[in-house]
């Protein structure tokens, strides 16, 4: 949990939609950072309309001083706008990470220190590693080579620089905020596959 009076240097955001399979794999692997001190981050889940048991594994974590938890069961969590989640972060930087997804455990640090030391950065994104349900390594690709938000470290101001015309953005519309955001600003690139993206397809296993 951040002390008293402490403004935590990273804001993850995790959009959750029907990942209640998923949902504390990806916030263990946030919270189990190298190098990252409770007081340095925060998590934010965004659930958002899940019909599945998503609600009884967030209500598990909810003693996790550190984890704060968007949601609405009478139907309007899918309303939440980008702009009020981020307006919503502590965080001098900011990163959206999906439910069904997960990190390495140097991620973070790596990403915030390159930030940190390149002050014209105002983003850097990482590469991402395609996995199955077994989390076997089906794929290595670039952030920047797809349409992604998630695996992006923002400064969390350029990040509001991006939304300012944007202000009624969905978070399930959040894909869209790339192209705005690059408009402003480059995004830096570190060659590590940090990120670990779940395809929802077949394994490994099923596709020989």
């Amino acid at each position: 949990m951040a002390e008293k009076g402490y403004l935590p240097d990273i804001s993850v955001i995790v959009t959750c939609i029907n990942k209640g399979r998923w949902v504390e794999r990806c916030i263990r692997s946030i919270s189990h950072q190298r190098e990252i001190g409770d007081h340095m981050l925060e998590v934010l889940v965004v659930d958002q309309d899940n019909d599945d048991h998503t609600r009884e594994a967030l209500e598990n974590m909810a003693i996790i001083g550190n984890v704060r938890i968007f949601s609405d069961y009478s139907g309007a969590a899918h309303l939440y706008t980008m702009e009020k989640i981020v307006r919503s972060t502590l965080g001098r930087y900011i990163m959206l990470v999906d439910a069904n997804d997960y990190l390495s455990r140097n991620c973070l640090n790596v990403m915030k220190i390159f930030l940190d030391m390149n002050r014209f950065h105002q983003a850097v994104a990482v590469d991402y590693l395609l996995v199955d349900i077994q989390e076997n390594i089906l794929e290595r690709h670039s952030i920047l080579d797809r349409d992604m938000m998630a695996g992006i470290m923002f400064r969390k101001e350029s990040l509001l620089d991006g939304l300012e015309t944007n202000s009624k953005m969905l978070v399930a519309e959040v894909h869209h905020l790339r192209r705005h955001f690059e408009a402003l600003y480059p995004i830096g690139h570190l060659e590590f596959p940090f990120y670990k993206r779940q395809t929802p397809g077949p394994t490994a296993a099923h596709r020989s």
